[in-house]
Formats: structure tokens, sequence, C-alpha cells
């Protein structure tokens, strides 16, 4: 053989495993920027459910902060009422925490008069004689 031919035998032998080699690390580099990739859209979409997450529990906090504020203006409310009202029926004694109805006395009817007079003479104690304690005797 030409010694030209193996020269250039050896330089495309030499050119091919250069290219196999620059083939393996292309798709070296090309699995490993599909797994970045997979990687990027797994923490993209881990992202976005957190940020669904956020918004529901930010929606829900602001709703307590609500009716928190509002609780609060109930509550100051009823501290600054006035402690003591008289009304017909009753008195009201407000506390936080604590409520007392008083009932006033309703005013009182005339007794009935009962007639004790017929009650003393029973039939029962018409046919026994008087015992005397002081004797003993019938």
């Amino acid at each position: 053989m030409d010694d030209d031919l193996k020269i250039e035998f050896a330089d495309a032998e030499q050119s091919i495993e250069i290219k196999k080699g620059l083939a393996a690390l292309l798709q070296t580099s090309a699995d490993q920027e599909q797994r970045l990739l997979d990687i990027a859209r797994r923490q993209h979409e881990q992202a976005k459910r957190y940020r669904q997450l956020y918004e529901a529990e930010h929606t829900k906090n602001q709703a307590l902060q609500t009716r928190y504020d509002a609780l609060l203006c109930e509550n100051e409310q009823l501290r600054n009422r006035p402690t003591h009202i008289t009304a017909d029926k009753y008195v009201e004694n407000f506390t936080v925490g604590q409520q007392i109805f008083a009932l006033q006395s309703q005013k009182r009817k005339a007794a009935k008069h009962i007639n004790l007079t017929n009650q003393l003479d029973l039939d029962l104690w018409k046919g026994i004689p008087a015992i005397s304690l002081s004797t003993g005797n019938i």
C-alpha cells in the first residue's frame, strides 16, 4: 500500500473516532440537557401548585382578618356601652363574658281572705273527749 493512502486511512479512522467521540459527547450532553429540562418542568409545576396553595391560604387569611376586625369592633362596642340599664321589667348588668338579669318583684295581689271559722269544727274531733296533758285523765 501506498504511504499516502495509509496516511489517509489513518486520518479517516482518526476522524471517524473523533466524530464518534463527539457524537457520544453530544449524546451525553443532550441526555443531560433533557434531564435538566425535565427537572425544570417538575419544579415549574411544583411552583405552580405552591402558588395556588398560597393564593388559597391568602384568601382564607383575608377572610379571617376581616372577621377578626369585625369581632374587635363589636367587642369595643360592647365594652363602651353602659353597664347598667334600668328598664320596666329587669335590670341588666353587662360585662364582657357574663350577663346577669335581675327581675324586679311584681306587685303582690291582695291576699285572699280565708274563712277559718268552719275549719276548726271538724267532725273528727267531736266524738273524742278532751285529754288533759297535765293530769293524765280523760
